[in-house]
């Protein structure tokens, strides 16, 4: 699926309104995710979660952060 904005539409919130629209129907006729869905839920998860890492990449890290 491709999504073509034309940015001479977009006006403020309307147009952030309008994309809300967009997307409440995509889901509406069944589509269970949309581009970028999966990004911004990682995104969420890592903001409230923290990024998980391997120890030694952690104290190469904090190794480098003394230098």
């Amino acid at each position: 699926m491709l999504i073509v904005i034309d940015p001479s539409k977009a006006a403020g919130q309307s147009f952030a309104e309008r994309s809300q629209e967009l997307v409440r129907q995509m889901h509406a006729v069944g589509l269970k995710r949309l581009p970028g869905d999966r990004r911004h839920q990682q995104r969420e998860r890592s903001q409230h979660a923290g990024i998980a890492i391997p120890v030694e990449q952690l104290q190469q890290l904090r190794a480098l952060a003394q230098d």
